[in-house]
C-alpha cells in the first residue's frame, strides 16, 4: 500500500493556504534572526519570504513577526509571542492530524495514544525525566547545535544535538521544549561542583533495591527553587547506595544531579 502522508494548510478567503513551507519560515526567522537570512536558510528568496511573512500575519490578523528594515541584510526579526504561538500550534495540529491518518488505516485500526506530545505524533517514553523548558539560546555549528534551555525553576540545561535534528524540530530561542533524561545518565555530586547540566535541588526521597556493592537507590530530588514553593519539578537518579551513603542523602538532603549534553533528547511539546 502506498503511504499516505497527511498536509495540514490553512486559508481564508481571498488568501493563499498557508502550511508546512510558511511555518518552516517561521522557525527559520526565530532561528537566524532576521527575514534575509531565513529565507537563504530554507532556499526562498527575500521577496518570496517577505511576501509569506505578510500573509501569515494578515492569516492570524495580528502581528507574528516584528522586523526593522534597513541594511545590506535587510534589517532584524523576531516572532512575536503570538507567532511562537502559532507555530508549536500547528506543529501540534500536524501531529495529532498525522496520528489521526496513521489510525484511520491502520489494520486494524490503532489505538488512540495519550502519552505525550512530539514533532511528528505521540510518543511514550521510558525515560524518567522530562524537563518542560523554554529555549534561550542555540549556538549553530556546520554538523552540530548546543540548545539551552531555562527549565521549572529557572535553572539553565543545555543539551547537545544535531544541526540535522535543530532544524527537523524547529527550535529557535522562545519555544518551548522537552528534555528527555534517563535516569540512569543523572549522577549525583555534592553541591557547589561546577560545569555545565549542574541542577541543584533537595532530596524529596530515597528507594533502596537490594543491597551492599550491587544495591542501587532511585533518588527523586526536587529542583524547583530551594527556598520557595514546591512547584512540582522533580529529577529523578539512580546511583550505587554507595554514592548515597558518601554523599550521605536522605530526605531534605541538598544536592547536585550532573548530565552530559549529548545523554539528553530533545522534543517539542
Amino acid at each position: 500500500m502506498t503511504a499516505i502522508i497527511p498536509s495540514v494548510s490553512l486559508a481564508m478567503p481571498d488568501l493563499a493556504p498557508a502550511g508546512t513551507e510558511h511555518v518552516r519560515l517561521l522557525e527559520a526567522i526565530g532561528r537566524e534572526g532576521s527575514i534575509s537570512a531565513a529565507a537563504r536558510a530554507i532556499g526562498l528568496s527575500y521577496k518570496a519570504a517577505w511576501s509569506r511573512v505578510t500573509a501569515l500575519n494578515t492569516l492570524a490578523g495580528r502581528p507574528l513577526v516584528t522586523s526593522q528594515r534597513g541594511g545590506a541584510e535587510g534589517g532584524g526579526a523576531a516572532l512575536t509571542r503570538e507567532g511562537i504561538n502559532f507555530v508549536e500550534a500547528f506543529r501540534r495540529l500536524e501531529a495529532e492530524t498525522a496520528d489521526a491518518v496513521r489510525r484511520l488505516f491502520s489494520d486494524p485500526p490503532g489505538p488512540v495514544l495519550e502519552k505525550g506530545l512530539v514533532r511528528g505524533g505521540f510518543f511514550r517514553t521510558s525515560a524518567r525525566n522530562a524537563l518542560s523548558g523554554v529555549v534561550v539560546g542555540v549556538e549553530e555549528g556546520p554538523l552540530n547545535a548546543l540548545v539551552r534551555l531555562r527549565i521549572a525553576g529557572g535553572q539553565m540545561v543545555e543539551a547537545a544535538i544535531t544541526r540535522a535534528s535543530l532544524l527537523e524540530l524547529g527550535l529557535f530561542p522562545g519555544r518551548h521544549a522537552l528534555a528527555l533524561i534517563k535516569a540512569p545518565f543523572v549522577h549525583l555530586l555534592p553541591p557547589g561542583e561546577g560545569g555545565s547540566n549542574r541542577l541543584l535541588g533537595h532530596v524529596v526521597s530515597v528507594e533502596v533495591e537490594g543491597d551492599g556493592a550491587d544495591g542501587r537507590a532511585e533518588v527523586v530530588l526536587d529542583i524547583g527553587p530551594l527556598n520557595g514553593p514546591d512547584i512540582g519539578a522533580r529529577l529523578v537518579a539512580v546511583t550505587p547506595i554507595s554514592r548515597i551513603l558518601a554523599l550521605g542523602l536522605a530526605p531534605g538532603t541538598v544536592t547536585m544531579a550532573a548530565f552530559e549534553p549529548s545523554q539528553i533528547i530533545l522534543a517539542t511539546d
